[in-house]
């Protein structure tokens, strides 16, 4: 199994990547259409060269900027607003970003770079309701009430 070069796990409900972990010679992996947001089992992963993580609920990628022998990204329809960790990923052609909740930052910048590093780029803004934001921004913590005052005079 350790020899194994070519991976698709899409459609099947998965979460946790640990079981992935002694697989080094993968340098295929579609794990599309699951239930993962944690990248971490995938790190001893550097021989990929073609990762698929589409429709999932991946909002960091800050591991997979030691992914550098990738060449083809598939990223659509996940919680991803900042593409920074893939800047550096020289051989990387291809990445599909579609259908993320991406900051000005990485349109207006990070495309833009990995662009002029070569990169086909292609993605939208629609991002999916999967992505809740955080407490942060602007849900109730429970039994938080909330007050609202108006300026308007009362007399």
């Amino acid at each position: 199994l350790t020899n194994l070069t070519g991976l698709h796990l899409y459609y099947n409900q998965i979460s946790d990547l640990t079981p992935l972990q002694g697989l080094t010679s993968l340098t295929e992996l579609n794990l599309g259409n699951n239930q993962i947001s944690d990248l971490t089992s995938l790190q001893g992963l550097t021989s990929l060269k073609n990762l698929n993580l589409s429709y999932n609920q991946i909002s960091d990628l800050t591991l997979l900027q030691k992914f550098t022998s990738l060449e083809m990204l598939m990223l659509y329809t996940n919680c991803i607003s900042d593409l920074g960790p893939l800047l550096n990923l020289q051989e990387l052609f291809a990445l599909l970003i579609d259908s993320n909740p991406l900051s000005d930052a990485a349109i207006n910048v990070q495309i833009p770079r990995l662009e002029g590093n070569g990169v086909t780029v292609t993605f939208s803004t629609n991002s999916d309701e999967r992505c809740a934001p955080s407490e942060d921004e602007g849900e109730l913590a429970e039994g938080e009430l909330l007050q609202v005052e108006s300026s308007e005079g009362t007399g």
